[in-house]
């Protein structure tokens, strides 16, 4: 239908004509935008955020020096990447026994292990190392907290050892671990470093 007069009155008389689709693409535009918003909601719900903690405890019997990885986002992160460097040179997890004598030989000089007749060299005793393996693929639930690796002290009676946790946290500076994830969505990876 033609419309006839001023414009004003055929903008009105095209308005009442077409409401019913701007009704319509209206609805579709506010359902669309809806479902993007819920969708961005949904993935920060379930976003991770791993924090890395060198872990030095001198105050009790047994003294411990190592490193853990916790997930303090609010939903689980899948490993995509995880490498640990000893002055630069990439500790291979896959032979675990040389990567935790690595380990164990780097931080040993926060130890010195005296017994009542004399003074241990810190090469003559071995340490308990404790390394784990957080391989591609791995996930950590959310409030979970991994161990990377954790070295006590002695366990001999006859020993006690001094701790020296200023030493222990320079041997820090000589480690490096990166770790890359991702959330459950995947189209988004986040990097952690020490």
């Amino acid at each position: 239908m033609e419309c006839i007069g001023p414009d004003l009155i055929c903008a009105w008389q095209w308005l009442g004509e077409n409401v019913a689709s701007i009704i319509a693409a209206s609805a579709m535009a506010a359902a669309f935008w809806q479902g993007y918003i819920a969708r961005r909601h949904n993935k920060l719900s379930v976003k991770p955020y791993l924090t890395i903690h060198p872990l030095i405890d001198g105050t009790n019997d047994k003294p411990s020096i190592g490193c853990s990885i916790a997930n303090q986002g609010l939903g689980p992160a899948e490993v995509i990447k995880f490498t640990i460097k000893l002055k630069g040179e990439a500790l291979d997890f896959s032979m675990i026994d040389q990567t935790t004598s690595k380990l164990e030989e780097h931080f040993r000089s926060a130890f010195s292990f005296i017994s009542n007749q004399h003074r241990f060299p810190n090469d003559e005793l071995n340490l308990p190392v404790k390394s784990y393996f957080i391989g591609e693929g791995s996930m950590i639930a959310q409030g979970k907290e991994e161990y990377v690796f954790e070295i006590l002290s002695c366990d001999d009676d006859e020993i006690s050892d001094s701790f020296d946790p200023i030493k222990a946290l320079e041997l820090y500076d000589d480690l490096e671990i990166e770790i890359k994830y991702t959330c459950l969505y995947g189209d988004k990876i986040y990097t952690e470093k020490i």
